[in-house]
């Protein structure tokens, strides 16, 4: 991007008026952009230095104030959407859900045309096809509707395998199969590997979901926090030791716990996500690089 020296759309007597520019390279005015980042520098902030303009208007004299050169990875995002409407298809992604049992995509719906709807004995799999990997910022949600007091999952990435395993749920922790009255009700989320989440903490909210109302579930991990929101509030929060690593050879299941072969979903589940962002390291794919120079126009008085 080039900037002119002396055009200003201001007027001669207008007061001090702020200007937002952006420089890469030489313009045409001999403004230059010096930074020591090149294409093998890591992520990181690096100083900008600028030499100024030799050709402008004498109106007004031109003040720069030197500015930093943010260098971002880019993420790059695999997502997975089921919507439930009259489909188990993988809106989004390559995680096509078949169903098993008594689950169909007719249910009445709260986004969309339809939603999955489960009787307590049946679920859908996406097989690996469904499932994230990385430790990039991840998040998964749902719309729910149930009156159950049952632990009963959400969806899931686990199965015999669990190190790099996420779960959504309600009424229970991940190995609770049957009413426990101090988490009826509750939203649940939780992410395991060996190495990052050794203490296995588990997020609980507060807020019951089960009063046969539509509520949005939503879990998240950004870093080594984990968060659990209950239609957008967050609930609970908490630090894992490490970043937990997800493990997309798990297989994916929506509606049942198929390590344990419990917790089945009965009610409504609407609008099923996963994302997951993941850096990308080359520097020609870090398109959040931005350089951002304050500048001023002052009026410059004749003698």
């Amino acid at each position: 991007w080039f900037f002119n020296c002396y055009q200003f759309p201001i007027n001669h007597d207008a007061p001090v008026q702020i200007i937002w520019v952006v420089i890469v390279g030489e313009s045409p005015n001999n403004i230059r952009a010096q930074t020591i980042a090149d294409a093998d520098s890591p992520v990181g902030e690096y100083p900008i230095t600028l030499i100024g303009c030799n050709s402008y208007n004498p109106n007004y004299s031109v003040v720069f104030e030197e500015g930093t050169l943010t260098v971002k990875p880019e993420c790059s995002t695999k997502s997975h959407r089921w919507t439930g409407d009259g489909t188990f298809t993988d809106t989004e992604g390559t995680g096509d859900g078949t169903p098993v049992g008594d689950v169909t995509a007719d249910g009445e719906p709260n986004v969309g045309t339809n939603s999955f709807s489960f009787k307590g004995n049946g679920y859908i799999t996406t097989g690996t096809g469904g499932s994230v990997s990385g430790t990039g910022d991840f998040s998964v949600s749902a719309w729910i509707k149930t009156t159950s007091e049952n632990p009963m999952v959400i969806i899931q990435q686990r199965d015999a395998n669990i190190n790099g395993e996420y779960i959504l749920k309600i009424g229970g922790r991940h190995f609770d199969a049957v009413y426990n009255p101090e988490n009826a009700g509750k939203a649940y989320f939780f992410m395991f590997d060996d190495n990052n989440n050794p203490d296995q903490f588990d997020l609980f909210s507060t807020t019951l979901v089960n009063d046969g109302q539509w509520h949005f579930i939503k879990g998240e991990r950004i870093g080594v926090t984990k968060n659990l929101y209950v239609d957008g509030v967050l609930e609970a929060t908490v630090n894992t030791l490490g970043v937990v690593h997800l493990n997309e050879s798990i297989s994916t299941f929506i509606g049942s716990d198929q390590r344990d072969f419990a917790s089945n979903f009965d009610g409504l589940i609407d609008d099923v996500r996963v994302s997951i962002c993941n850096e990308i390291e080359s520097f020609s794919r870090k398109t959040g690089a931005k350089s951002s120079f304050l500048l001023t126009a002052e009026p410059h008085c004749f003698g």
